[in-house]
């Protein structure tokens, strides 16, 4: 995440942390009913680790935060989903 991302994600926590946190979860859940067969499954690539900047900008609601996270590259998202749940609470 940059410094830019995280910066306005904090100060989005200030004021909605509990909506930000119930949308992320949500967020997360549909990302863990989806299909993910059609992604490479071999052990490089699941060794990989995410590339830097996925989280770039700056969000100003909780609609942002979750737009951030569909437009991280498929394979990343869920990882991205789970890293802001851990960070919001």
């Amino acid at each position: 995440m940059s410094v830019e991302f995280r910066r306005t994600l904090d100060l989005l926590l200030v004021v909605e942390r509990s909506r930000l946190r119930d949308l992320v979860e949500a967020a997360q859940g549909l990302l863990l009913e989806m299909d993910w067969s059609h992604l490479n499954r071999s052990e490089d690539y699941v060794r990989t680790a995410p590339p830097k900047g996925l989280l770039q900008g700056t969000v100003a609601t909780p609609e942002d935060v979750v737009d951030a996270i569909r437009s991280v590259p498929e394979r990343w998202r869920l990882d991205v989903a789970v890293a802001l749940e851990d960070y919001i609470d």
